[in-house]
């Protein structure tokens, strides 16, 4: 697996955002979601080919597209995340991503336990907003809840860790604002997200 060179959080001050798990709501999934190029669901496979290469046992995802309260989220970003917190690592990535608007992320990231040693101070503990953390069931697994705020006050993040022993998986979101200053993204509430963590599965099914 390539150990590519881009942080896995971008700012979530500027809205975007990434990481959660799950399909929350039923309808019916597409066999091959959208997306060609450097930025291509096909890229997510090959790295899931290559998943030993990296430490990993197994790398999670929730579906070719998320129906989060109808509110679709395709899965067209499939590479490694270009490294966690600024360190280059090796992992798995996939990304889902609002077509319709380009409002509103979810990113999913799988790494061993070596490389999430190696970056989880900088995960658990981001140096920018204050963070609040509580600990949430998502199936039978206890994870760990982090809420990112601006000012200590406006929610501008969700970020769940969940340990399944032979690999860590980090899921993000983040504020997606429409003008007027309306939230766009449902993931942002915070039930609505630990829903969607609950289809979390190995990849394929």
């Amino acid at each position: 697996m390539h150990a590519l060179v881009r942080t896995l959080f971008p700012s979530l001050l500027a809205g975007v955002a990434t990481l959660a798990l799950a399909a929350c709501g039923s309808g019916e999934r597409r066999q091959e979601p959208p997306g060609s190029g450097d930025h291509s669901y096909d890229n997510f496979q090959t790295a899931v080919a290559r998943a030993d290469e990296a430490g990993l046992q197994e790398v999670f995802w929730l579906g070719p597209e998320l129906d989060v309260d109808g509110v679709v989220f395709d899965a067209i970003e499939g590479y490694f995340p270009h490294g966690v917190a600024g360190t280059s690592l090796d992992g798995a990535q996939l990304t889902y991503y609002r077509l319709e608007d380009s409002r509103g992320s979810l990113s999913i990231t799988t790494l061993s336990p070596s490389d999430w040693q190696t970056v989880e101070d900088d995960v658990r503990n981001p140096a920018q907003p204050p963070v609040e953390r509580k600990t949430v069931n998502v199936g039978t697994r206890e994870a760990e809840l982090i809420s990112i705020h601006l000012d200590g006050a406006e929610l501008t993040g969700l970020k769940l860790l969940i340990d399944y022993g032979q690999s860590v998986v980090i899921a993000q979101t983040g504020t997606a604002i429409a003008q007027g200053g309306r939230e766009v993204n449902p993931l942002m509430d915070e039930a609505t997200f630990l829903a969607v963590m609950e289809d979390l599965r190995p990849y394929p099914e």
